[in-house]
């Protein structure tokens, strides 16, 4: 059992609830719970247990939820029972590195620092009628950042997402933009060149406030690293 005084009520997934009293029935309640993250949800119902603790003995209301990830002594509880903080506030955890390293070896293409792909899914540029292509010369790069665009250049040549070609009858030119680290972030300046040369179908964006409206209710959420956004690559 975990203390959380972020939980107001004390509250137990329904798997361990059946474990620990089985064929027991629950009564109904009216009580809605409110998640961390703000979603909404009633309890399948409560039931009344006995909680002895050294000399103290009370009973009071367990809530049986669906899901959940642990028996939670929540605000309702500690307002009956005094805990002896001493004895509970040492957390620890075991074999913490070697499970890391578990999942890293499990799951390394995840975890690797290289660009991912996507596979089995092709990409097209549709171009318009008549369209010449455009050589646009490279621009002046400041002298301080040409020994960091150089290796940047080297280091997306040796990913594979640029690849050196001998010539070309489309040019783009690089812009180089410092990033907080120090490094260097290569950006293609296309607006310059095929941009302006491609059939673009015309899609209204949704505003910032259509998508997070559409994320209530949401329970899984993914986060997508878009460091490598300004590059424009095919492989």
């Amino acid at each position: 059992m975990e203390v959380d005084t972020g939980s107001a009520l004390s509250i137990i997934p329904k798997k361990e609830f059946d474990q620990m009293f089985p064929n027991r029935k629950l009564d109904s309640t009216d009580v809605i719970l409110r998640t961390f993250s703000g979603e909404k949800f009633k309890p399948l119902g409560v039931t009344a247990v006995n909680v002895n603790y050294n000399d103290q003995s009370e009973v009071l209301s367990l809530y049986v939820v669906q899901k959940g990830g642990g028996i939670l002594f929540g605000r309702d509880w500690l307002r009956k029972i005094r805990l002896d903080w001493s004895k509970i506030n040492k957390v620890s955890v075991d074999n913490v590195n070697e499970k890391t390293k578990e999942l890293l070896a499990q799951h390394a293409s995840v975890f690797s620092d290289n660009i991912g792909c996507v596979n089995g899914i092709k990409g097209n540029l549709i171009m318009k009628d008549n369209v010449k292509p455009v050589f646009m010369k490279a621009r002046p790069i400041p002298y301080a950042l040409r020994p960091k665009v150089e290796q940047e250049l080297d280091r997306l040549e040796e990913e594979g997402i640029f690849t050196k070609v001998p010539t070309s009858e489309w040019a783009t030119p690089i812009v180089p933009v410092v990033k907080k680290s120090g490094g260097v972030r290569i950006c293609g300046d296309f607006k310059v060149t095929i941009n302006q040369q491609l059939q673009v179908d015309q899609y209204p964006l949704p505003r910032i406030d259509d998508i997070f409206a559409s994320l209530s209710g949401g329970e899984k959420y993914s986060k997508i690293d878009l460091r490598q956004r300004h590059i424009y690559s095919s492989r």
